[in-house]
């Protein structure tokens, strides 16, 4: 394994990891819905049968509500979780970021399971990528994927730090892989060697755990 990194360097990237796990969000990485919208509205956009645009709209609204912590964003819920079936891809992707940012919800946890079988890939990368914050690794033959040497390095920069959290030795070579690979970047690879770490760390830890009756 190539690049070696100090301890200290190592426990603060792996801090950063478990603080928070960044979703990303293919389809409209910095595109911006325009204006916040009143419950009622956000209702309407979110059920439009014609307009993929306005139920994106509303999507972003839900997960804005949520990271403010609104008590109210519960009650949408379920309209989400049936946007998985939408027959918008754009619309899909959107839905599986945003069930990904209430790691408490089974009902969110349930459907992006079920998401991971979606015909579209960047629908199942998402939902993979945000079945990480439930700490389920169901999704582990699609981060696997997007390690592939011709990947986007944004998928695969996403992958390798979902996997500091929940991969296992079953990674450990595609992760070294990466890091040795000339055609990524310096960052990428050193992200690998970081990953790689974290994996081997959790290994240990597990390992050199007492037993329990």
């Amino acid at each position: 394994m190539a690049g070696r990194i100090g301890p200290l360097q190592t426990a603060l990237v792996l801090l950063a990891l478990v603080a928070c796990v960044v979703v990303p969000f293919y389809f409209w990485q910095g595109t911006w819905f325009g204006r916040p919208l009143q419950d009622e509205e956000l209702t309407q956009f979110l059920t439009d049968p014609d307009k993929s645009r306005r139920v994106q709209h509303g999507l972003s609204q839900i997960a804005e509500r949520m990271e403010r912590g609104d008590p109210k964003v519960a009650q949408w819920y379920e309209t989400v979780a049936r946007l998985s079936e939408h027959s918008g891809p754009q619309v899909r992707v959107t839905a599986a970021w945003v069930m990904g940012q209430d790691s408490t919800s089974e009902l969110f946890h349930n459907t992006l399971l079920q998401m991971l079988s979606d015909d579209e890939v960047l629908v199942r990368r998402n939902a993979a990528l945000s079945l990480v914050r439930f700490g389920d690794n169901e999704g582990l033959n699609e981060l696997r994927a997007m390690l592939a040497p011709d990947s986007d390095p944004e998928h695969v920069w996403e992958s390798l730090r979902a996997l500091a959290l929940i991969g296992g030795t079953a990674e450990l070579d595609l992760i070294d892989a990466v890091s040795e690979n000339p055609l990524f970047d310096d960052d990428l690879r050193r992200q690998a060697t970081l990953t790689y770490q974290a994996i081997e760390s959790r290994i240990q830890e597990a390992r050199s755990a007492p037993l329990t009756p």
